[in-house]
């Protein structure tokens, strides 16, 4: 799938770039997971090789877009966010694997990430029933930014917290 969007959000002073992945970014991406690891699920260190096996899964797998986010004029990456877990007959997806660059946090690209996904998930993928994503239970920051966008909290599980936004009413 190709895809190059370029949406203006104008809730904070910065237009932002989201890019579907290449190989050119994988070593950007391993990195920057593995600085922002311990608020992933799986905290572990991946290396060079895991990630490449992690990537030519990713590449047969048209239903898990994700994405490096920029500054439309600087070209700078900012971070990394993602819609994955498509399914069709249940009309949901997952969206995560968000990392901002830890300097520029607080700016509202957290936001800007959630939204935009949320948005690609109901105009590209055509969801019609919710959005679903999983967080550690004590990333308050997260869990309080995916409020803000109208997630809500549906379980805890083993300190996972498990958020949805039903979307019948957004379309």
């Amino acid at each position: 799938m190709a895809f190059d969007i370029t949406p203006t959000d104008r809730r904070f002073s910065m237009d932002l770039t989201f890019k579907p992945i290449t190989k050119h970014d994988l070593e950007y991406i391993r990195v920057l997971r593995n600085r922002n690891r311990q608020h992933f699920l799986n905290n572990k260190v991946i290396g060079p090789a895991l990630h490449a096996k992690w990537y030519k899964k990713y590449r047969n797998n048209p239903l898990d877009v994700m994405f490096v986010v920029k500054d439309y004029h600087t070209n700078e990456r900012l971070g990394v966010c993602a819609i994955y877990d498509l399914d069709m007959v249940a009309q949901t997806c997952k969206i995560g694997r968000f990392i901002v660059e830890h300097d520029m946090r607080g700016w509202g690209i957290g936001g800007a990430m959630v939204r935009f996904c949320t948005n690609f998930a109901l105009r590209v993928f055509k969801v019609k029933k919710a959005i679903l994503l999983e967080v550690k239970g004590k990333n308050e920051k997260a869990i309080n930014l995916y409020k803000d966008n109208h997630f809500e909290i549906v379980s805890y599980h083993r300190g996972i917290a498990y958020m949805e936004r039903k979307v019948e009413a957004d379309v």
